[in-house]
Parts: structure tokens; sequence; C-alpha cells
């Protein structure tokens, strides 16, 4: 462990544990409808309420996540949000009220928001700028594992035991990994007396915990352009992504292909494959080019040929082993959104890097919140005036929409060449502004 190139790998596992409890945590609801709807009463509105608390106090944080991020510290943050996490989950497997059921889902919500931001923060302190776009992939794929595990396995599981013993059980394994974290895990090499790397944030100052100076730098952010165009992407890349997946591609299946609600999630379970696979080839595509423009816009131009073969099949032409294929074709290059996260952290200053990525969260989860939504009214609308297939080719001409906005961003987007071009970028912002004040 006096080596940083191995003690990193152990950094990165005890990071991992208890991340993918977190996106265990947003996925698993569906599951455990019947049982909680059944005890405590629950029709389908307020049990939707249920799983709406959790991404809304998970949008609400990423802000607030990206300054303590960057200013407190991102171990203090991962480690308050593990906390409030395992409480929360310990409030939702004990709740007899209502009350204690939505109080701990929020609880939930908050603590998960904050791990991410910090732990690409501190990513970016033990591998190099070359490295860091293929680790950032890491992340997804093993993100979206646990995304897998929330389904079948998890629905297995609790109808052996039960609900209130998964959670019980997800609390207990949450607590070991924050233990875990709390006794080795540190943000720089330096704090654990080994040598920076070469290539790393390490270079690059920290940031104070001043929040009228910090609150300043972001209004800064929103105020500069490059901070756009990676939003943009994943607003309309994880908007269309997850209200198919998530949402809307199941009903899809097994309205059109009239198969049961058990093989429609098989079948749509290949765009989760799909996502899982492109999350390892994508981000190494992009550090062996050495760009990321090129795969970002070549992998929205893949996602709106996709979107496009659905609305021709919206009434069920293809064969479903071609439908597996569009759908894994249209999962493999929805996983660029790992490219677009990278590639904000590069246009900014690496100080304020949490506040960055917050930006880019906050545009994630509005597409998810604006897609799944509208697209719930197209449905409404639409079933009422035709078929089946012109119900959903109605929603993939939306969710074609939304990739062709994305496309929009990546042909805007600033070339970083895969590194860190935060100083050079606010050194020229601020030449530019002494000539316009001179003039």
């Amino acid at each position: 462990m006096s080596d940083p190139r191995r003690y990193r790998w152990f950094i990165f596992v005890i990071l991992m544990g208890i991340y993918i409890i977190g996106l265990f945590q947003r996925l698993c609801m569906g599951v455990v409808r019947q049982p909680l709807s059944q005890e405590f009463g629950m029709d389908a509105a307020l049990f939707g309420q249920l799983g709406g608390v959790y991404f809304n106090a998970y949008m609400l944080m990423q802000i607030p996540t990206g300054m303590l991020a960057d200013s407190w510290g991102s171990r203090k943050t991962i480690l308050t949000g593990g906390t409030l996490m395992i409480i929360g989950t310990v409030l939702f497997a004990t709740a007899r009220t209502l009350v204690q059921l939505f109080t701990g889902r929020i609880l939930c919500g908050a603590g998960a928001a904050m791990l991410f931001i910090p732990i690409m923060k501190i990513l970016s302190f033990w591998y190099t700028e070359r490295e860091y776009g293929r680790m950032t992939g890491l992340v997804t794929f093993l993100g979206y594992l646990g995304g897998i595990l929330a389904q079948a396995p998890l629905a297995y599981i609790t109808e052996r035991t039960s609900w209130r013993v998964v959670f019980g059980a997800i609390a207990f394994l949450a607590a070991f990994f924050l233990l875990a974290n709390a006794g080795w895990l540190h943000t720089r090499p330096e704090e654990a007396g080994l040598r920076p790397l070469d290539g790393t944030d390490c270079r690059f100052e920290t940031c104070p915990l001043d929040i009228p100076h910090l609150m300043k730098e972001f209004l800064q952010l929103l105020q500069r352009a490059r901070s756009w165009p990676p939003a943009i992407i994943s607003l309309g890349i994880f908007g269309a992504f997850n209200a198919l997946s998530g949402v809307w591609g199941t009903s899809y299946i097994s309205d059109v292909y009239l198969k049961t609600s058990l093989e429609a999630s098989g079948i749509m379970s290949t765009a989760i494959v799909g996502m899982c696979a492109g999350s390892l080839v994508i981000p190494g595509l992009s550090e062996r080019l050495g760009r990321r423009k090129p795969v970002l816009i070549g992998s929205c131009t893949a996602l709106c040929l996709c979107w496009g073969l659905l609305i021709w099949n919206s009434g069920g032409q293809l064969s479903i082993l071609s439908l597996r294929m569009v759908l894994f074709v249209l999962g493999f290059f929805s996983s660029v959104l790992s490219i677009a996260v990278v590639s904000i952290k590069e246009m900014h200053l690496a100080m304020f890097s949490g506040m960055a990525i917050s930006i880019y969260n906050v545009a994630c989860f509005a597409g998810a919140a604006l897609a799944s939504p509208v697209i719930g009214l197209i449905i409404q609308y639409v079933s009422v005036q035709g078929s089946a297939a012109l119900t959903y080719q109605s929603v993939f001409i939306f969710c074609l929409g939304l990739s062709l906005f994305a496309w929009g961003g990546s042909l805007m987007i600033l070339e970083t060449r895969c590194r860190n071009m935060g100083v050079q970028l606010e050194l020229e912002r601020r030449t530019r502004l002494s000539k316009k004040s001179a003039d």
C-alpha cells in the first residue's frame, strides 16, 4: 500500500461499494411496489409520490454537494452522505407509518446525492487525465450492474424473505462500506503519505470553504458558454434513455409484441446491458483518439438513427432479435454520457470541478423529470385517437427530438483533447475581458 498506483484501486473498491448501494436504492422501488402497497394501503398515485421524493431530494442536493466537495472536502461529503443514506434506509425498513416511509426515502435520496460528485473529484486526484475517462466509464458500468441487482435478484430475495429484511441488510452493508471509507479513504495521495502521481489534479489548487465566494463562482460557471453543451447532451440522452429503459419501454414491448410483463422486462434489459458494454468501450476509444468531440457527435448521431428505427418499428415490424439489437445499440451509445461528464470537468478549473459536475447532474435529472411525464401525457392523449402503434410512434418521435437536442449540444461542445483546460480557458477569458475593457 506504499505505492499510490496500488492504493488507488483499494480506494476505488471501497468507494464503489457505497456508490453501488446508492444506485441500488434509486432503482429498487418498482420491485417492492406490491408488498409496500399492500402493507400501507397505497394506490398507484401515492406510490408514485413515494418513488418521486427520492429523485426530488437527489436533484435538490446536487448544487450543495458540488460546493461541499470543492470546499469542505470530498471525504467529509461522502461520509455525511453515506450516514444520511443509512439512517434513511433503517427508517424505511422499520417504518410503521407513511410519514416514516416517506422520510426514509427522502433521507436516502439526499444521502445518495452526496456520493457521485465527490467520488468523481477524488478519482481526479488518483488517476491521470488520460485514465480519468476510462475510470468514469467503469463507474457507470458498475453503477448499472447495481441497477441490474435491483431487479430480478431483488425480486427473488424479497419473495424468499421480506422487503424489511432486504432493506435492513442493505443498511448493514452500507454501514460496512461507510466504515471502510472512514478508516482508509484519502482524498489525495499526500493525505495518505504517498507521492502525488504526475498528470493528476494534485497539481492544482484547492478551494477554501467560503460560501459567498462559492456562490459567485457557481454563477460564473452558469454564465460561461462552455458549461451548457455537456448539460444539453446529458439532458437529451438521459431523458430519452431513462424514459425508455426505466418507465415506458416495457409497456411498449408488452402492448406491441403482446409479451408478458416479465418477458418484456427481459427484452428491455438488453438496453441496460448495452449501456454497461458501452461504458467500458466508449471512454477507452476517446482516450485512444485523444479527442472528445468526435466520439460525442458520432454517438449522438447513432442514437438518432436508433430512435428513427424505433419510430419505423412502432407497429412491431422488427423481429424480437432485431429489436434486441436496436435496444443494445441504443444503450451502448447512450453510455457516451460518461464522456460528457468528463468534458465538463475538463473545461473548468479543477478546484471547481465539483460544481461543474453538479451542472451536468442537474441536467440529467431534469431530463428524466421532463421526459417521463411528457410521454405519459402523449400516451394518454394519442391512445384515445388511435392504435398502440400510433401512440408509441408519437413517443419515439419525442425521444428523437431529445436526441436531436443532444446532437446539437455535441456540435457546440469544446474539444479538450482529454486534458484539463481550465487554467488555459480562464486566462483566455480574462485576456478577452481586458481587451474589451481597454477598447
